[in-house]
């Protein structure tokens, strides 16, 4: 009996706090819209924090996943080392421990052979192919991965089947499967597309499968279209085919999946060891026993951030700024419902008088901004929706593929709304509600009968609680106008940061003549064809090619020896390149503080020096202002 009688007061409240409303629609719309401007904020941000932050690796029991991760006193002797930003790290001699998280495929076959953990799972950027279907050409981005890829990693087939052990040896069959987004975009969705034949770089593969739609990538900003057998690879692409049985060739990540009941310390151990014979093995090793040389089992949770990290800080900046926008609705809220109690003083008198004890009166009056919260947060759920959209449509905007972010409204986007619902009743309704129940009782009956508002016997009382608010409101306003006003005085002068080169007046775009089956001459010979012609349209001042865009954020890294002149030749130095056609810097405006610029003799000698049997000549090469004043403090690097 006393549960229904709760129960039964609960709906005396609500159905109490509605007919107030109804009576008072100017203020609860506003109320309400202004509770879901503060919330929808909040919400939206948060379900992109949830998406970037807290991401979830899309894979079963994602905890029992590692990632291998090797780490040495002094940089192993690889011959190559690649990383496609599913970890964010490089090995670089300058650190005080190099490590990094690339393998050669050699040592996959042989930690697949060695049967530490319950499964194993391996994978590697192929770059863009060039698929053909139907006559019509499309550039594709693909991940060449084991045969056991898809059952390591728990992930389940949409339709056909997906890749296996038995589609990853050389004399397989070639097959693909599709990313389900993709699978929808290009091809409607057909069923009809499984056992379709697609060409990729003029190589026939076949369409076995769909992968699930939860499986859109291992790390943010990584989407693939299509997944390939790894022994496929060097098929496809030459560099593929000369580092597959390379040992020196660190250019694959690997996952494992530990076993259950076994020590993570005892199948480290072994994966460690297992590494510590592989690095001494060939005619180079690549790193002597004295550099411990070691293997760390990373959980892949942590370890595959992808770009993570480039949206992490501008979103806990985002979302501090929407937690003072709802501050400043709940402050304007106190103020406007503080106003309002002002006329109930009477009332909540006539109410203590027959005996209703200040508590219940207190849940009466919370509930009442219980409903209003409940509608602001159920509105500001649209706008969240809406909002969180044009957020990761903005930041896509600025990117070349697919950032595969999803700000979705889950589980945990829908506990964070209803905290922050409770919050904001709690910041604009307690303080109204502690207030109206801090009456003069006898005063306020007596102004009451007199058809007084009876509202004298706490009006100093309210006016002190308003100028906090007033003073409060202030406050949190200044702070998102200061620090609106930093963030465009950040955004003016990075308008006004010279990166060194002319944008003005600048157009660019790629090309991929190898995957169409372009010979290195032949893409040579292309090159300049294609700037004579661009050079002779109408408007064209310059034009010229490199190997990538500058500010792109890709670069290529080279080793050097014998630096500085002079020193121990057998001291190896990493440094940056960007392979550049001729008339580069003229295109880009870049001044030469000195030498000269390369020339179309300097690409003809480059040329000549990759025929087989050709004399081993110095070639000409431009440097930064960095590098003369670390490897040439005295002297002329001329």
């Amino acid at each position: 009996m006393h549960g229904f009688e709760f129960l039964e007061s609960i709906l005396q409240d609500v159905r109490y706090g509605i007919w107030l409303m109804a009576r008072a629609p100017a203020v609860t719309a506003l109320t309400v819209i202004t509770l879901a401007l503060g919330i929808g904020a909040n919400t939206a941000v948060f379900s992109l924090v949830n998406a970037v932050i807290f991401r979830r690796l899309p894979a079963e029991d994602p905890s029992q996943l590692v990632l291998l991760g090797w780490s040495a006193n002094a940089l192993p002797r690889f011959t190559s080392h690649a990383n496609y930003g599913d970890t964010q790290r490089l090995p670089l001699r300058r650190m005080s421990k190099p490590h990094g998280e690339a393998f050669s495929h050699v040592f996959l076959e042989e930690v697949e052979k060695s049967k530490i953990f319950s499964g194993v799972a391996a994978f590697a950027s192929t770059g863009r192919l060039t698929m053909q279907r139907k006559g019509v050409a499309a550039p594709v981005t693909s991940q060449a991965v084991n045969g056991e890829f898809f059952r390591t990693l728990g992930i389940h087939a949409a339709a056909g089947r997906l890749l296996e052990p038995g589609d990853d040896r050389p004399s397989a069959a070639p097959v693909a499967v599709l990313n389900y987004g993709y699978w929808q975009r290009v091809f409607g969705a057909s069923p009809s597309v499984i056992g379709e034949v697609v060409s990729l770089n003029g190589l026939p593969f076949t369409v076995v499968g769909v992968a699930e739609p939860k499986f859109v990538s291992l790390s943010l900003g990584n989407v693939y279209d299509l997944w390939l057998p790894m022994a496929m690879a060097r098929q496809l692409d030459k560099g593929f085919d000369a580092r597959h049985d390379d040992p020196g060739a660190w250019w694959l990540l690997i996952l494992a999946r530990l076993k259950s009941g076994v020590p993570l310390a005892q199948q480290q151990s072994a994966a460690d060891t297992l590494f510590r014979r592989h690095v001494p093995k060939g005619s180079g090793p690549l790193a002597k026993r004295g550099d411990a040389p070691g293997i760390t089992l990373l959980p892949a949770q942590d370890a595959l951030i992808g770009a993570s990290s480039e949206f992490a800080n501008p979103l806990r900046v985002l979302m501090v700024a929407a937690g003072i926008v709802l501050l400043v609705a709940c402050a304007n809220l106190a103020g406007l419902l503080l106003s309002r109690a002002m006329s109930r003083t009477h009332e909540v008198a006539v109410k203590l008088a027959l005996g209703a004890g200040p508590g219940r009166l207190l849940r009466q009056l919370l509930t009442e901004g219980l409903i209003l919260s409940a509608l602001g947060a159920a509105l500001g759920l649209v706008a969240a929706f809406w909002s969180a959209r044009a957020l990761v449509a903005m930041v896509a905007s600025n990117r070349t593929g697919p950032l595969g972010l999803s700000a979705s409204i889950d589980g945990r986007v829908l506990a964070f709304t209803g905290a922050i619902s409770l919050l904001a009743t709690i910041l604009f309704g307690l303080a109204p509600a502690v207030r109206a129940l801090q009456v003069n009782l006898a005063l306020a009956l007596k102004q009451g009968s007199s058809g007084s508002t009876g509202t004298a016997s706490v009006r100093g009382r309210w006016s002190d609680m308003s100028a906090i608010l007033v003073v409060l409101q202030t406050a949190l306003a200044t702070v998102s106008l200061v620090g609106a006003g930093l963030f465009a005085h950040t955004l003016m002068n990075l308008r006004s940061v010279d990166p060194g080169f002319d944008t003005r007046n600048t157009l660019t775009f790629g090309l991929s003549p190898q995957r169409t089956g372009y010979t290195s001459p032949q893409v040579d010979d292309l090159y300049l064809r294609l700037l004579e012609e661009i050079g002779a349209l109408p408007g064209v001042t310059a034009a010229s090619y490199s190997g990538a865009a500058l500010l792109s954020g890709s670069w290529t890294r080279t080793t050097v020896k014998n630096l500085p002149p002079g020193g121990d030749k057998t001291v190896r130095v990493e440094l940056d390149e960007m392979p550049v056609g001729p008339g580069f810097f003229e295109t880009v405006r870049v001044r030469l503080l000195a030498g000269r610029a390369l020339d179309q003799a300097d690409i003809e000698l480059a040329r000549a020096d990759q025929v087989p049997g050709s004399p081993n000549r110095p070639m000409p090469v431009v440097v930064n202002q960095m590098f003369a004043h670390r490897f040439f403090p005295v002297g002329t690097v001329l």
